[in-house]
């Protein structure tokens, strides 16, 4: 203990396995940002690579109102967004941030 580094010091009181995570989950939905656009859709599989990932049931939101009431209470009437009705790939590497979005969308 007593590094300079705060992070070495949690790693070694409570092991490399507690700080290793999968981000995403299969199964479940995720509102992502990016720089550009936003999407809401069901993380369906990955590239073998871990570069990509396959959405299902894919939203594309052109405007989201305040970002923390859409995480919070879902879209509001208010919001412009489209349906995409093919599966929606995206680059984990444009992602700004992402959120579990339990939410059904109209």
């Amino acid at each position: 203990m007593d590094h300079e580094n705060p992070v070495l010091d949690w790693i070694e009181e409570h092991g490399m396995d507690a700080a290793i995570f999968e981000p995403f989950v299969l199964g479940k939905r995720y509102y992502f940002r990016t720089a550009v656009y936003a999407v809401i859709g069901t993380v369906a599989g990955y590239s073998s690579s871990g570069a990509f990932l396959k959405l299902d049931d894919a939203i594309f939101v052109r405007d989201d109102g305040s970002y923390s009431e859409t995480v919070e209470s879902g879209l509001p009437d208010s919001a412009s967004y489209e349906a995409i009705t093919k599966p929606q790939f995206l680059h984990v590497a444009v992602i700004a941030d992402f959120v579990e979005y339990p939410h059904d969308v109209a």
